[in-house]
């Protein structure tokens, strides 16, 4: 997947995007799919990543239609 830095808040790649986000002061990341979460809160950007490419994998074909 090629990521796409929107701001500092934010990264894209087609479907997906990975919103940064401060809870207290440390920084958590959440990974979406067409507007609808997907997998859980986690610590890193890479974390958010894999959770995306993992979603990929397992929607298969029907990303084609979101891009």
């Amino acid at each position: 997947m090629n990521w796409n830095r929107q701001s500092a808040w934010l990264m894209t790649s087609g479907a997906y995007k990975v919103a940064k986000f401060m809870d207290s002061q440390f920084a958590q990341y959440r990974a979406s799919r067409s507007g609808q979460f997907i997998g859980s809160v986690v610590g890193g950007f890479e974390a958010a990543q894999t959770i995306c490419e993992n979603n990929r994998v397992i929607m298969g074909d029907d990303l084609e239609q979101d891009e």
